[in-house]
Parts: structure tokens; C-alpha cells; sequence
């Protein structure tokens, strides 16, 4: 759409954007954040504490999958046809977790969480994450998962 962004989060959280914006001087505002209807009010209020005036509106909402569709991965899962299962959100880490008879199936894989945001939800339900890459993006956690996954071959 041919915009370029000035500043670019190197952690993708609010968190991370909030970090990133630390040195840029923003102004009064007002500022729009389209946002998921869900989402936390982390960003929000971290430009509210800087003075700016900020217009969230929920520009999407993120429904769950129904479990039932979701029970394929753990037919998978239980007959070891899976060996990773990654998370780029908590949402998507309730979704699944919502899904399984039992959290332990996740033990036989290699788990990974795109940033600790979404490895303290996994921890918080009993889930031990193998992967958090140091960079929170979808493409780091890939490059830090094929090692792992070709180790253990």
C-alpha cells in the first residue's frame, strides 16, 4: 500500500512497539491504532502515559476455532505424525489447548512460541516451550526450530 513505516518493533508485542517508540517523539495526537477487538490495552496506555491522545478501534475480531475442528491435531498428535507445533499468540495457544483431550500430547513434540508473551500463556496452562527465538518474528522462530527438529532426526 506503499506505506513505510518510520519505526519498526523488533519484538512483535505491544510490548516490543512500545519499546521501539521509546525514542521517537510523538506528539499529542491524536494517534489511530485499528486493533483486535481482544486485544490488550498494553500499547493503549503506554501512549496515553506519553500524552498522546489515541483512537483504538477494533478493526477486527478473532473468533476460536471449535474444538471439534480442531481434533485432527490431536488424532496427529497421539499417533506422532506431528513433530512441532508453534504459537504466534496466546489466543491461538487457548485455541488449540481448548481442542486437546490433554495438554501432555504437546510433550511429544518440539514446541515453539514467537515471543514470551505467548510462551507465558503455554507455561501458564502446563505447556513447556522448547523454542522462543531471540527475535519475535515468525521467520526467526522457523530458523530456530530447523536445528532443533533436524537434531533430533
Amino acid at each position: 500500500r506503499s506505506l513505510v513505516p518510520d519505526t519498526v518493533a523488533t519484538e512483535m508485542s505491544a510490548e516490543g512497539l512500545t519499546q521501539a517508540l521509546a525514542g521517537v517523539e510523538l506528539g499529542a495526537g491524536p494517534a489511530l491504532l485499528p486493533r483486535a477487538a481482544e486485544g490488550r490495552d498494553t500499547l493503549v496506555a503506554a501512549l496515553e502515559a506519553r500524552g498522546v491522545k489515541v483512537d483504538a478501534p477494533a478493526a477486527y475480531r478473532s473468533l476460536p476455532v471449535p474444538p471439534a475442528e480442531l481434533a485432527w491435531v490431536a488424532e496427529a498428535l497421539a499417533a506422532g505424525r506431528i513433530d512441532a507445533v508453534t504459537f504466534g499468540s496466546p489466543r491461538t495457544a487457548r485455541a488449540l489447548l481448548a481442542a486437546l483431550p490433554d495438554a501432555g500430547l504437546l510433550a511429544r513434540v518440539v514446541v515453539g512460541a514467537v515471543g514470551p508473551t505467548t510462551a507465558a500463556a503455554l507455561a501458564e496452562a502446563g505447556v513447556h516451550v522448547d523454542v522462543v527465538p531471540e527475535e519475535h518474528t515468525f521467520d526467526a522462530l522457523v530458523d530456530a526450530l530447523v536445528p532443533m527438529l533436524a537434531s533430533r532426526r
